[in-house]
């Protein structure tokens, strides 16, 4: 499928509840333009095709500063065009920001896949199903959810049990449950929240866990962020007094939101222009989702149909069960030989 550059304007509103984040009702498809997208160069050429297409943009470029939240490349690209000074447009006008969106899928999957010794055994227990090598983005968030509500009924109990156990299996399971599930599964949350302060806390631990993976592409991403942060307190004061009032808005969902419905109307054999039409009769259908209605039901985004408090109950004793097993195995630990270790290595 081919990528394309899709620009959105926004009707900002102080307070854009967490519903209006998941529909684009409150957006316009201003230009649609082919492109890869692979390169600082791809990236340009949109963007001066943007203003090129719509004039009364650069008037207002020339009188504001506009946040360009986006995922890795779209945050990498323009930074790197901005830093090596090759379209002044851009570089008087635009800030890129860390899209907070992408940090929270990408952390969540990386959750999943890295703990997935864990998370096989729980998705197992409670939905009665495999989990996929690759799962979906909505069986990676149904994961997180019965693995936070599960611990959270049984957490004083097994803490008081277990007490100052520094037993493997235990000390590894509790690191999962007590700091990567809370971190990774309220991180968007605390960003919605609007406090700059408490969530340049959180990311300075995401930071963290995004070095201990190896991420290195969001590790970097997070680090610059930080970094940025620090320098819009110093040189940039209106900007960062803005960002403090707005934080919550400074997010790429909405664009993201309208990938999928691109990727889900489309298919891969499509070419540019196919693809030009679907994403015009998907931004027209914003705010023809009033007429739309009286005909077709409402799909409700993030809307779980499974009964959440059955699922907690489950995974409470999908926990309970794991806990005694590794109780029974405490001070079982033993040493691997180097032998067994090397062949172990090669093997897999």
């Amino acid at each position: 499928m081919f990528n394309f550059n899709l620009y959105f304007v926004c009707r900002v509103y102080k307070q854009l509840s967490h519903e209006d984040l998941n529909t684009l009702e409150t957006c316009q498809l201003l230009s649609e333009h082919e492109q890869a997208l692979k390169s600082a160069q791809n990236y340009q050429d949109c963007f001066l095709k943007l203003i090129q297409e719509c004039p009364p943009l650069m008037d207002y470029l020339n009188r504001n500063l506009v946040p360009w939240p986006a995922d890795w490349p779209g945050w990498y690209y323009p930074k790197k065009i901005i830093a090596q000074g090759t379209c002044d447009q851009l570089k008087q006008s635009v800030i890129p920001e860390q899209g907070q969106f992408h940090v929270s899928l990408n952390a969540a999957e990386d959750t999943v896949l890295i703990f997935k010794h864990f998370f096989d055994k729980l998705f197992k227990t409670v939905f009665g199903q495999d989990l996929p090598n690759k799962p979906k983005t909505y069986k990676i968030t149904l994961c997180l959810t019965a693995a936070i509500l599960g611990w959270i009924k049984i957490r004083e109990k097994v803490l008081r049990k277990f007490g100052i156990c520094k037993d493997h299996e235990y000390v590894s399971t509790i690191y999962l449950l007590e700091h990567v599930l809370p971190l990774v599964f309220f991180q968007y949350n605390i960003f919605r929240g609007g406090d700059a302060f408490e969530y340049e806390n959180l990311m300075t631990q995401m930071a963290v866990l995004f070095i201990c993976w190896g991420r290195k592409h969001y590790y970097k991403s997070t680090l610059s962020f930080l970094s940025d942060m620090e320098y819009h307190k110093s040189f940039l004061p209106s900007y960062w007094s803005r960002k403090l009032e707005f934080l919550s808005l400074f997010t790429e969902k909405k664009v993201e939101i309208f990938h999928s419905l691109l990727r889900e109307n489309s298919n891969q054999h499509d070419d540019g222009k196919s693809l030009s039409e679907v994403a015009k009769v998907i931004a027209s259908c914003g705010f023809l989702s009033a007429f739309k209605e009286c005909f077709v039901p409402v799909y409700h985004r993030g809307v779980c149909e499974n009964n959440i408090w059955l699922i907690t109950g489950k995974t409470a004793e999908f926990l309970l069960g794991l806990f005694q097993k590794i109780a029974s195995n405490s001070g079982k630990a033993h040493k691997v030989c180097s032998y067994a270790l090397h062949y172990m290595y090669y093997k897999y």
